[in-house]
């Protein structure tokens, strides 16, 4: 092989390294060029057990990280959420049925790519993560633009806080009085 030939073998191969090194960059930060969530594999969602709770075929119980939707039965965190808004039960109860009937409707029976934040688990032992479809509707910010969820963030998982308070404040703008 000649020399110049060896040199143009050896930028040709420098270059698929270095665009290889940049979309390893991409893929490792969990983002592709359209913004999309990057991930190894799809999940299959079983069920989801309320608005903001899913869970996966591999056993996996996911909570969505940055989202709080009323309780659908009553239990003490229902009761303690009724308290602190001064809303009745029987209407929290509802709420958090539509909020569950939504997710449902969203993701259940479906494939989803997970997205995780600094930690990965909370101290029930649920995986905490951003919920995405395949066509990269963000699933989390979508129950928050519906108005079946509150913001709510716990640090240090609070990458999207911002985007979800300005979802949120949307929301609530968009309801007619």
């Amino acid at each position: 092989m000649k020399k110049t030939s060896r040199r143009l073998v050896s930028g040709r191969l420098a270059r698929g390294l270095i665009g290889g090194g940049l979309l390893g960059l991409l893929v490792f930060w969990g983002w592709s060029l359209t913004r999309r969530p990057v991930v190894s594999r799809l999940y299959y969602v079983d069920r989801v057990y309320d608005g903001d709770t899913i869970h996966l075929s591999t056993g996996e119980k996911v909570r969505l990280i940055g989202i709080d939707c009323p309780e659908s039965y009553d239990n003490r965190k229902l009761r303690r959420d009724a308290r602190r808004t001064g809303e009745s039960v029987e209407s929290m109860i509802r709420r958090g049925k539509a909020a569950t009937a939504f997710t449902r409707g969203l993701v259940e029976h479906k494939s989803v790519y997970l997205r995780y934040d600094v930690e990965r688990y909370d101290r029930y032992g649920r995986t905490l993560a951003y919920v995405y479809l395949p066509d990269g509707t963000f699933v989390n910010a979508e129950i928050l633009r519906h108005g079946h969820a509150v913001p709510m963030n716990i640090a240090p998982n609070t990458r999207y806080q911002r985007l979800f308070r300005r979802i949120y404040q949307e929301a609530n703008e968009a309801v007619p009085l």
